[in-house]
């Protein structure tokens, strides 16, 4: 074997300072001690933490994102093919080397009050936040609007159950190698050993999300394939369970519309039958209550509820989606044009209570309907 010192270097693992007085030599010649290395894409430094090679993967994936935004607006591509160019340009960028530095610490203080849900352990991490931004982006909402709301209407599940995904995985691998991983099949032990002496170490947190999800250890000698199809389908119906808890924890605050409309998780059609932006803006604004009407305004102002009152007519009435739709008489003019058709379409329409009459605008697929609704939208201030 040939070595080149000058591409060979040297790393001492410490959470301490590194001694000034270590040196290395090989055929007399000294190999630079450094405290950081770029390992197969994964940037590890001394101190045993990833920070570093979260931080490198975050800015190359958004340089990738903007980069398909960029395209998306030159060639107009739609959002199924957005979402789709994210999950193979940029979500491989951003999720480099997540079996390995998406471990966390089970032994930590805020761990011993009791079992922390996994969505509160991952829901922080950068490449969420990216995820997310594209996603409000591709809606044309601000950056405050619920992030429930937001991967609902595209039908996103959170990055982070790709990152359990693959650890989980990983993590089938290892349990299942056989003699020709000697020394694979050592570090894993020796990360065993650390977890039963309550030391941090990655198979802690296999253990953490195993406690989650218990179902998988019963597939544990599972063939690859077969454990994998396994492991998307647990992780998929863990998060839809943690969806509906959520979605009923909000249902009678923030999302209090949006959950009368959305009782499924997935994809919305309107977003592909929409061609327009500006038109598909106006309506998921209005859907997930990104919009500026009063029953939003007045929750950042602490205004009481019935008294965000709507100040473009004189009703009295609380102006929410129902007002806003339905009786203000400010969109008087706008809305006859609308509702005249809907009527046309639908002979039924205006003996239907207000909540019904603003679930059926609202979900509904039609072109035409939806065409109408976003003349109103654009003709009216939300």
């Amino acid at each position: 074997l040939k070595v080149n010192i000058d591409k060979t270097k040297i790393m001492v693992f410490s959470m301490s300072r590194t001694a000034e007085n270590v040196h290395f030599l090989y055929n007399e010649k000294e190999i630079e001690t450094v405290t950081e290395f770029n390992y197969l894409g994964v940037t590890f430094t001394k101190n045993g933490k990833f920070k570093l090679a979260k931080q490198k993967n975050i800015e190359k994936a958004t340089k990738a994102m903007y980069e398909v935004i960029r395209r998306g607006k030159r060639h107009n591509l739609s959002i199924e093919c957005l979402l789709d160019l994210f999950d193979k340009i940029v979500k491989p960028i951003l999720l480099y080397g997540c079996e390995i530095w998406g471990y966390f610490n089970p032994f930590t203080s805020r761990f011993r009050n009791g079992n922390i849900p996994i969505d509160q352990i991952f829901s922080k991490l950068h490449c969420e936040k990216l995820h997310l931004k594209f996603c409000k982006f591709l809606l044309g909402v601000h950056k405050k609007s619920t992030n429930l709301a937001v991967q609902s209407e595209l039908g996103r599940f959170p990055l982070h159950f790709d990152i359990l995904k693959q650890i989980l995985r990983f993590w089938h691998r290892l349990e299942n190698l056989d003699s020709s991983f000697p020394l694979l099949k050592a570090a894993y032990k020796c990360t065993k050993n650390l977890y039963e002496g309550k030391q941090p170490s990655w198979y802690g947190s296999v253990k953490h999300i195993l406690q989650n999800m218990p179902s998988l250890t019963n597939f544990l000698t599972d063939k690859t394939s077969t454990f994998k199809y396994k492991c998307n389908k647990i992780v998929k119906q863990h998060y839809l369970e943690l969806w509906t808890k959520q979605a009923h924890s909000l249902k009678e605050g923030k999302l209090r519309t949006y959950l009368k409309i959305k009782t499924n998780f997935g994809y919305e059609n309107y977003l592909s039958i929409i061609k327009n932006f500006e038109q598909r803006r106006r309506l998921s604004k209005l859907r997930i209550s990104a919009h500026k009407l009063q029953i939003e305004i007045g929750r950042y102002q602490g205004t009481l509820r019935e008294n965000r009152i709507c100040c473009r007519c004189t009703s009295g009435q609380v102006e929410d989606e129902i007002h806003y739709l339905l009786h203000c008489t400010c969109h008087a003019n706008h809305r006859e044009i609308f509702t005249t058709y809907l009527t046309s379409e639908c002979q039924n329409f205006q003996n239907l209570d207000d909540k019904c009459k603003l679930i059926w605008i609202l979900n509904n697929e039609d072109p035409t309907i939806l065409r109408y609704l976003c003349q109103y939208l654009l003709s009216t201030t939300i």
